[in-house]
C-alpha cells in the first residue's frame, strides 16, 4: 500500500522528523515553502497544494496521512475518494467559534500577515517560508464538519496527541461524524516515531 503523509504547514524541520520515523517506502516530501521544496510563485498557502500533491502520489489508492493544518488537506483528498483511507494526527479541529469569533480570527490574521516583514518580503529561495507561520485560515463549523465528515466512508485513524487543539471530551462525538469505520489512539507523546507506529499498527503496512 503507498502511504503519503503530509506535515503540519509551518514545520520548522518540513517532513525530515517524519521521514526519519516511517518506513522507506513511505512518500513524505518536504511540502511547497519548507526545507528543500521552493515557495508556490504565486506566494500564498491553502490545503489544496498538499491535495494535490498527495493525489498524484496515490492515484485513488493507498493511504494519506495528514498533520495538524494538513489533517484538513487529507481528508479533503479522503472526501473526494482520492485514497482508500485516511489517518490524521491532531486533525479532529479547534474548538468550536461562534460566527463573530470566526471573522475577528480572520481579520487578525490577516493582520498579522501585513504586520509581519517576512510575510511581505519575496519567498526565500529554500528554507521556511515565513508566510506559512500564518496558517491557511480556514474555519469551521460544527455543522459543517458533520456534512463535510460524513462524507468520508473510508476507514478513519485519528491520532491525538498533547499538542491537539480538540477538546478531549468531544473527540468520540466528532468520530462519529464521519461516514465510515473510524478508530482512536491517544498517545502521551508529541512524536513522529510513535505516530508512525501507530499507523503502520492500525493499517497492517509493516514497510521498512
Amino acid at each position: 500500500m503507498t502511504v503519503v503523509l503530509l506535515h503540519d504547514l509551518g514545520a520548522e524541520e518540513a517532513g525530515e522528523p517524519w521521514r526519519a520515523a516511517a518506513p522507506d517506502d513511505w512518500v513524505v516530501p518536504d511540502l511547497p515553502g519548507h526545507g528543500s521544496t521552493p515557495a508556490p510563485r504565486h506566494g500564498a498557502y491553502d490545503p489544496m497544494s498538499p491535495v494535490t500533491i498527495a493525489r498524484w502520489a496515490l492515484d485513488g489508492r493507498g493511504l494519506v496521512v495528514g498533520v495538524a493544518q494538513n489533517a484538513h488537506g487529507a481528508l479533503i483528498l479522503a472526501a473526494g475518494r482520492g485514497c482508500e483511507a485516511v489517518a490524521v494526527v491532531d486533525g479532529l479541529w479547534h474548538p468550536w467559534e461562534e460566527p463573530a469569533d470566526a471573522i475577528e480570527a480572520m481579520y487578525a490574521g490577516l493582520r498579522g500577515i501585513l504586520g509581519d516583514p517576512g510575510a511581505t518580503a519575496p519567498a526565500p529561495a529554500s528554507g521556511l517560508d515565513p508566510r506559512t507561520k500564518h496558517g491557511y485560515g480556514v474555519h469551521m463549523s460544527p455543522a459543517f464538519a458533520q456534512r463535510f465528515w460524513s462524507a468520508i466512508d473510508c476507514p478513519v485513524l485519528a491520532i491525538e496527541t498533547p499538542a491537539s487543539t480538540t477538546p478531549p471530551a468531544e473527540r468520540e462525538e466528532r468520530l462519529s461524524w464521519f461516514g465510515g469505520d473510524t478508530t482512536l489512539v491517544v498517545l502521551s507523546d508529541v512524536d513522529p516515531a510513535a505516530a508512525v507506529s501507530a499507523v503502520r499498527e492500525w493499517s497492517g503496512h509493516p514497510g521498512g
